[in-house]
């Protein structure tokens, strides 16, 4: 209760104190302006990624790599904190192992004890890997293997950074609306489903691996997407407002992220 209070008042207070907020997302944007801060103190814009730093290597070639196999292979990466919906991904993955056998889910991030029980008591520990934590390189050969990848959270103001990695990735990623980082149009460049609806989900897991057309239609128009967040061109747009700001003598700035 005491860290959930501390944390209301400085999402509240600091944007408040500070001559000028950048924020990711405009969901964010929007909660900032509900603390008090006028729009005019507030500038999105969303992170970057350099796509050129994601391997094009073929997924086979990934998986021999990492001593996979060539069952198809669902990733999730990223932290493991329960805000990102992890019990979502594995009750839905459930499902899809019903209808898919051979599917393999391998979650690259710290494993939890909790999530690890949950995957046993699921009946689902001989289809799901906990990779880990990887350094980022073995992270992107990953993606590289993935023939879907997830983002599970359904709530997110913000702008999840996995996201920005899927897309550079080129995989095909199915994900909840409310974590699709306002970017996300169905069968565009994701397969997107009502917040919550683990059932939606699983079948938008079965339906990537099923149909490789849909698939690599999504996984393409990912890719087009992570050119839109090309990291140098965010940077500047970063020093060109903080450039602006310095001329009018307000150096004290905050970045909203989550």
């Amino acid at each position: 209760v005491l860290k959930k209070l501390a944390a209301d008042i400085l999402d509240s207070g600091i944007p408040r104190w500070s001559d000028h907020v950048v924020t990711v997302s405009d969901r964010l944007g929007e909660f900032i302006a509900h603390t008090g801060v006028p729009s005019s103190k507030i500038t999105v814009i969303p992170m970057g990624v350099n796509a050129g730093e994601f391997p094009t290597i073929p997924t086979e070639e990934a998986r021999t790599t990492l001593g996979l196999t060539d069952e198809p292979t669902v990733v999730y990466t990223g932290n493991l904190a329960p805000f990102q919906g992890v019990d979502h991904l594995l009750r839905s993955f459930t499902i899809v192992t019903q209808e898919s056998k051979k599917s393999r889910l391998i979650i690259v991030g710290r494993p939890t004890p909790g999530y690890q029980r949950m995957v046993d008591k699921l009946g689902i520990v001989d289809r799901v890997t906990f990779a880990g934590e990887r350094p980022f390189d073995e992270v992107r050969t990953f993606l590289a293997a993935a023939d879907v990848v997830v983002l599970p959270r359904d709530n997110c103001v913000g702008f999840p950074l996995k996201l920005l990695n899927y897309m550079a990735a080129g995989k095909a990623i199915v994900a909840f609306e409310g974590g699709s980082g306002e970017v996300l149009n169905h069968l565009e460049n994701g397969y997107v489903v009502p917040d919550g609806d683990e059932a939606a989900f699983a079948r938008g897991i079965l339906n990537c691996l099923s149909d490789t057309g849909l698939s690599a239609t999504i996984a393409s128009g990912a890719h087009r997407t992570a050119t839109r967040f090309d990291l140098d061109a965010m940077v500047g747009r970063i020093g060109r407002l903080y450039d602006s700001l310095e001329l009018t003598g307000r150096p004290h700035y905050a970045n909203a992220r989550a």
